[in-house]
């Protein structure tokens, strides 16, 4: 291939997102007078060290005069390209979503994926514009003393990772749909968990740099540093599948890379935690399986409130795309758009998953009991937490599914399943307790004990576990018994009544049927009598 070749194949792979990014950022005199500004501030710290340094002479130098000026470029770095980078990308996104330009994105020949991806390289590059202007700067002040290279390098590392989540993250809030004001209270929310998250990285940093030992600890235990890192770039591809799925039609199969990604998320990091077992401290082995519930859990338990908004019914360019192979059906069932599917879907990897860690724990202590030791309790502890979690989750989201199906079809859509869940959730916290106020008055007031009446509340089961458990020395007691056994219950019934509108979806999950041909009627006959001879269904009001 020669160089214009090579030229002309590279331009036809560039995305446009980013090349139409860059060109409005190069024309903008702001781009400009930023960039400009943070060389002023950079040039000004420094020389401002420098001649403190100078004046005072070489007996009375600041020894730290390094570590201070780092520091000061540390934090005005990281607050910028932790904040100011990702809201320019959140505001740039919005604009494009709005009422007015809405249009303009479906209209596009660009997937749904080409923009996001060309969203986040275009903010990427432009915080690495800033980002080359100040590193250079500060890895100068290894020159003043008081700072060594590695804590610099480590330093500007993390200050990578977090502007890569923090663009990702923005562009998530930025793609979530809505009215306006829903769309500012979402991005304020965010913002606010990244102003918080920011303060703490600062608050790293300033460890770092005075050498609290915290470098030393990141470099022995580096197996749990790589963890870190691969969890935070797990988190921006979580981010980026549910950005690409609310950005896409609502005619397309929106939730097939997200589910294809939770699975593979899953079984990547259940597979990690297993190996990783067996390569920690005997007294710290049950410590991987423990995060790993904490972690993805809750991820899975709210994929189901997602999978009980998500449309019954199956267009057609959903279902041009199910196989017509009777043994990969069930496959796509699980991973295409769907309610049920979704709902399923979830279910299975919760279950699966929660299966896999019992059993590696009962293996453990059948093969290693004394290597286990006390931290087996924990390990169940977290096992009972999470099972009751997704248990509460189940019930009161399949909840919601039968009232607006059988009782609210003509008046809320599927879409706003989780305002139902969400009223039944606040039912079941205030109306039980106030019952037993008023009728169990001496009960409530004198009784120490978490009473039944709190059973429908979730917020209340889960931190009398996970609060209460460690004081009590991870032991079970009646209240979670009866947690348990009323969940289970509640699952049974719920999923015994939702069984007809689970096989109505199950039934109507076929490819479509292949039309006549009028030049061999005789095949196209056979064909036909191959097909599944019911009519389609009625599923309702499309979601």
């Amino acid at each position: 291939m020669t160089f214009p070749a090579l030229i002309d194949w590279l331009d036809d792979r560039l995305n446009p997102i980013v090349v139409k990014e860059l060109r409005q950022a190069v024309k903008s005199r702001l781009v400009v007078s930023i960039l400009m500004l943070f060389l002023g501030i950079q040039l000004f710290l420094l020389g401002v060290f420098i001649v403190k340094r100078e004046a005072q002479g070489d007996m009375g130098a600041d020894r730290n005069a390094g570590n201070e000026a780092f520091i000061i470029q540390q934090i005005i770095l990281l607050w910028t390209i932790a904040i100011i980078i990702p809201a320019y990308a959140a505001v740039r996104l919005l604009a494009e979503r709005s009422d007015q330009n809405v249009d303009l994105m479906f209209s596009s020949t660009l997937s749904p994926g080409s923009i996001i991806w060309g969203k986040f390289f275009a903010t990427l590059l432009l915080g690495m514009l800033v980002f080359s202007t100040c590193a250079p700067f500060m890895t100068f002040t290894y020159l003043l003393r008081g700072i060594d290279i590695p804590t610099i390098l480590f330093s500007l590392g993390m200050d990578l990772l977090v502007m890569l989540f923090n663009i990702m993250f923005a562009l998530f809030l930025a793609s979530l749909a809505g009215n306006l004001i829903l769309k500012l209270i979402y991005c304020f929310i965010g913002f606010i968990f990244l102003v918080v998250l920011t303060v703490w990285l600062s608050a790293a940093s300033y460890a770092l740099t005075e050498g609290f030992g915290f470098l030393d600890t990141v470099i022995e235990y580096w197996p749990v540093t790589l963890s870190f890192i691969a969890g935070v770039l797990a988190f921006m591809g979580l981010f980026y599948s549910y950005a690409v799925a609310i950005i896409s039609p609502p005619t397309s199969n929106r939730m097939f890379p997200v589910r294809l990604f939770l699975m593979g998320l899953v079984v990547v990091s259940l597979a990690g935690a297993v190996i990783s077992s067996y390569t920690v401290t005997p007294d710290a082995q049950t410590i991987p399986i423990i995060l790993f519930q904490f972690i993805v859990m809750p991820i899975l338990c709210f994929q189901i409130w997602i999978s009980i908004c998500e449309r019954e019914q199956i267009g057609p360019r959903v279902r041009r795309a199910i196989p017509r192979n009777f043994l990969l059906r069930p496959f796509a069932f699980l991973l295409y758009t769907g309610s049920a599917g979704g709902i399923l879907f979830s279910v299975l990897l919760i279950g699966g998953s929660l299966a896999i860690c019992s059993l590696w724990l009962t293996t453990m202590a059948y093969t290693s009991p004394t290597v286990i030791g006390r931290s087996e309790d924990s390990a169940w502890f977290a096992l009972l937490i999470h099972g009751l979690m997704a248990l509460y989750v189940y019930c009161y989201g399949q909840t919601a599914v039968l009232i607006r199906r059988y009782l609210l079809s003509n008046q809320i859509r599927p879409g706003y399943t989780w305002v139902i869940a969400g009223l039944l959730v606040g039912i079941g916290t205030t109306i039980p307790p106030m019952f037993a106020y008023f009728a169990l008055s001496d009960q409530v007031r004198y009784s120490n004990e978490v009473g039944w009446w709190l059973i429908p509340n979730p917020f209340i089961s889960y931190m009398d576990l996970l609060w209460d458990g460690p004081r009590r020395g991870f032991t079970f007691k009646d209240f979670d018994l009866m947690c348990l056994w009323f969940l289970l219950t509640w699952a049974t019934l719920v999923t015994l009544l939702s069984l007809p509108w689970f096989g109505q979806q199950i039934r109507g999950f076929y490819p479509p049927r292949p039309k006549p041909d009028d030049d061999n009627e005789e095949l196209a006959a056979l064909i036909l009598l191959e097909a599944d001879p019911e009519p389609e269904p009625k599923m309702g009001v499309q979601g």
